[in-house]
């Protein structure tokens, strides 16, 4: 997250672990191997926010970011994490953990993501998979001024989400103030937020940013691609005793994975009856 200090996990947790079970620097190690003591919590803020900010009760403990540093808002209750809001509202916070316990995933896919393929956790961002959007300079850089004027409204046309209210009669959203970031180069067709082709090939510069960034290459896209297709089999990850039997260490590459499922098919061809074993 470079200048942005807290990580997903810094509230969310993993789900084999509380956020106060994970190392310090968990998420934010940019390679460096991390010791295995838990990170904790806090009795106390730091001065600055203890002095200018809203003081809050610890409970059972201030949650730490993952460099280190007390989350005023943020206390650990039992099991639960409860944020404290500058509205005066306190949201508690989806722990991974208890949900993986619980078994309240939402959608079938969640536990094998993140809990039976533990690479996903170990190598991936949260924002990996629950992101829609692409990179770009908006979420730093956009003005947002949410000042009044003298009537007690908000300045509309320099907020970009306020300035959307303005529409033509056919609903397209036009701002009443808006600068051109980048003006269009004439005759140019490139999708500015393709940085690899499908073979592998990189097509735009990364890794000016962040340390070991670097487009995926065309094996990690291999396996990326095949999403949405897994789950026919994979959902019985989390069924150990079962998985155990069908599966061996390792990793299988598309060609092996088609004669996978072409060794299946033939089986229940042979040894079940259609219409009663599926």
């Amino acid at each position: 997250m470079g200048q942005v200090e807290v990580e997903c996990s810094d509230c969310h947790g993993r789900p084999d672990k509380f956020a106060w079970e994970l190392p310090l620097g968990y998420g934010d190690e940019y390679g460096k191997k991390l010791n295995d003591q838990p990170r904790g919590l806090a009795e106390k803020r730091l001065q600055l926010s203890w002095q200018f900010g809203t003081r809050y009760e610890a409970e059972d403990g201030f949650l730490l970011s993952s460099r280190g540093n007390p989350i005023g808002n943020v206390v650990r209750r039992g099991n639960q994490v409860i944020v404290h809001s500058a509205t005066g509202q306190d949201f508690q916070v989806p722990v991974l953990k208890n949900i993986n316990q619980d078994k309240k995933w939402k959608d079938p896919s969640a536990p094998v993501a993140m809990s039976a393929v533990s690479a996903h956790m170990d190598k991936l961002e949260c924002y990996g998979c629950h992101a829609s959007w692409v990179p770009q300079c908006y979420g730093c850089h956009v003005k947002v001024d949410y000042s009044r004027d003298k009537d007690g409204k908000q300045k509309s046309g320099i907020d970009w989400v306020a300035s959307g209210n303005a529409k033509k009669k056919n609903g397209q959203i036009i701002p009443k103030k808006y600068s051109v970031q980048i003006p269009g180069i004439p005759k140019l067709k490139f999708d500015w937020s393709k940085i690899v082709e499908r073979d592998g090939t990189q097509v735009a510069t990364v890794g000016t940013h962040w340390p070991m960034s670097r487009a995926l290459n065309k094996e990690e896209l291999d396996t990326l691609l095949r999403a949405g297709t897994c789950m026919g089999c994979h959902q019985n990850m989390t069924d150990k005793k079962l998985w155990q039997k069908v599966s061996e260490k390792g990793t299988l590459d598309p060609k092996q994975h088609l004669e996978m499922m072409n060794k299946m098919i033939k089986f229940m061809a042979e040894k079940a009856q259609k219409g009663t074993d599926w």
